[in-house]
């Protein structure tokens, strides 16, 4: 059985809540950060941590939000046991067009 994350939409939640920094704003940084992380048995995220960032607080920004969604999944079950997951959670910085 998969994990499931509770807030509705990731994507979507992850987009409301990134700030992308001013830093990387200001140096036109963007791009793709991947952010690993563990769902916990009982639904908590541990060891959260980027695996391919851009800098310029991006990176930064990426383990912020992801470590908002604490609480907030089911955890993954294995016939019918919970267990724990790592995933890779890709999360994007993109300019605004001018």
């Amino acid at each position: 059985e998969k994990q499931t994350f509770k807030g509705g939409d990731l994507n979507k939640f992850l987009g409301r809540e990134i700030k992308y920094p001013t830093q990387a704003q200001n140096n036109s940084i963007s791009g793709r950060v991947i952010v690993e992380f563990v769902i916990e048995k009982d639904g908590s995220i541990s060891g959260v941590k980027t695996v391919k960032g851009i800098g310029s607080g991006c990176d930064e920004e990426a383990e912020r939000v992801i470590k908002l969604t604490n609480g907030m999944w089911s955890p993954g079950k294995n016939n019918g046991h919970p267990v724990r997951l790592k995933m890779m959670q890709p999360i994007f910085f993109k300019l605004p067009e001018d």
